[in-house]
C-alpha cells in the first residue's frame, strides 16, 4: 500500500492520464486525479461505485474514463451463457 492507495488488482490509467483507477481490498472502484505538470500532485482518491456479485478477474477503462470492462471468471447457476450470432442477415430468409 502507498500513501493509503491499495493496488489489489493494479492500476489503470484513464485515456487522458489524468486519472488512475484501481479495485480497493473491500471490492470498490476508486479514482484519483493525477497531475504531473508543473510537478507531481495525487488528488484525493474517490469510490465511484461498489461492486456487487464476484469480483473482477481483470478490467480496462474505456476512452472517456466513465465506462469500464471486467472480466467475471464465472458464471452462477441462474445465469445464461452469451450467444454471439455472426453473419446473421445472411441466415434470415424473406
Amino acid at each position: 500500500m502507498y500513501a493509503g492507495l491499495d493496488f489489489q488488482q493494479g492500476a489503470r490509467w484513464s485515456g487522458d492520464g489524468r486519472e488512475l483507477f484501481y479495485v480497493s481490498d473491500d471490492r470498490r472502484l476508486m479514482s484519483v486525479p493525477v497531475l504531473t505538470e508543473p510537478r507531481l500532485q495525487v488528488g484525493r482518491r474517490t469510490a465511484l461505485f461498489e461492486m456487487s456479485g464476484r469480483a473482477w478477474e481483470d478490467f480496462a477503462v474505456g476512452p472517456d474514463g466513465k465506462q469500464f470492462l471486467a472480466i467475471v471468471p464465472q458464471t452462477s447457476a441462474g445465469e445464461q451463457p452469451l450467444t454471439v450470432i455472426v453473419n446473421w442477415p445472411a441466415d434470415v430468409r424473406p
